[in-house]
């Protein structure tokens, strides 16, 4: 319910002094999620994943391209080899690496670049 994959069934809960259940998205985008297994599609590439995910915490689209480029920067994946291959063939240790930037919020990419 907190990350907002599971509606409101009852109680009160905030984040950041927003409240979960009030309709907006604002205690989503004050938040990062860090599934218990990769949130990783096999077919996405890398960078179509930070991509992906930038769009879906609500990062401006003027915004994606360059915070796309400062994670795979940041993470040692600007090689196209890594950033531009799909998913399903990178091993375990370079996963890791792409699902971080992913869990991050719109808020920390913001104030990081």
């Amino acid at each position: 319910m907190l990350t907002g994959d599971t509606h409101v069934t009852g109680g009160k809960a905030t984040i950041a002094s927003h409240h979960i259940d009030g309709g907006g998205r604002a205690s989503h985008h004050t938040i990062g999620y860090c599934p218990q297994v990769d949130a990783l599609i096999d077919q996405l590439t890398g960078r179509q994943h930070l991509v992906f995910y930038s769009r879906l915490r609500g990062l401006p689209p003027s915004q994606v391209k360059r915070v796309v480029e400062w994670a795979l920067s940041k993470l040692d994946l600007k090689e196209q080899e890594h950033a531009d291959k799909p998913v399903i063939f990178h091993s375990n240790a370079l996963l890791v690496p792409i699902c971080l930037p992913c869990t991050i919020t719109n808020e920390l990419f913001s104030s990081s670049i």
